[in-house]
């Protein structure tokens, strides 16, 4: 089957279940979009990632989504963005709330200034792979690591804060966990596969996955 080019109409203004009004369209990709919102209880800004309708009848990519909402809420970690809710909105697609992050992801940065200084390439390195430690930790496997997800915040006394994004098509290692990835499927950004993910070695695939992957990212850098 092949998906429609036309894109997700723009839901801003758009209130999800009384909860969250949708204000501007930030972002799209390939499992859907994502919004600025506010939380109208706190009056708090969020970001809102809403599956895409074309989506939501395919169970595969329907348990991706609710994979990341799972797993990036678990993990918990400095680095991780924050997820904060989940629900599915009266047209039937699920979303995720998460922390509204202002900055740019690290892929925008190399498209404006190519290279980064060493030390700061450094730090970013440190945090990314802080993170990707404690998914390790609790057997998850990032699988998609590039420089789109790794976005950068400029904190107080903190440049260069890393938030690693996107979970969507992690892999949990635990034996109990249900398996999304059938053997010689491919998924991933091939520039930053390692040669099992590259070939659809799924069980081969582990936490190297992702180290090889962030060491395409720092010779990138």
């Amino acid at each position: 089957m092949i998906a429609s080019s036309k894109p997700a109409p723009d839901l801003a203004g758009t209130v999800l279940e009384g909860s969250y009004r949708l204000v501007r369209l930030i972002g799209r990709g390939g499992m859907g979009t994502v919004y600025e919102a506010i939380q109208l209880r706190l009056h708090k800004r969020v970001a809102i990632k809403l599956m895409a309708p074309s989506e939501i009848s395919d169970q595969v990519s329907l348990a991706r989504f609710h994979r990341e909402a799972e797993v990036t809420s678990r993990l918990g970690h400095p680095h991780l963005v924050n997820v904060v809710d989940f629900g599915t909105a009266e047209s039937g697609q699920p979303y995720i709330v998460m922390e509204y992050l202002e900055g740019e992801d690290l892929d925008q940065r190399l498209r404006r200034t190519r290279l980064l200084p060493p030390e700061i390439a450094a730090r970013i390195v440190v945090q990314t792979a802080s993170a990707l430690g404690a998914a390790h930790a609790q057997d998850v496997v990032h699988r998609d690591m590039k420089p789109a997800n790794i976005f950068l915040m400029n904190l107080p006394g903190e440049p260069e804060f890393v938030k690693v994004l996107d979970f969507g098509i992690s892999k949990i290692k635990a034996a109990n966990a249900k398996r999304l990835t059938r053997d010689r499927m491919v998924v991933g950004t091939p520039s930053y596969m390692s040669p099992e993910q590259a070939t659809g070695r799924a069980d081969d695939i582990d936490h190297r996955t992702d180290q090889w992957a962030l060491a395409c990212i720092v010779w990138e850098m």
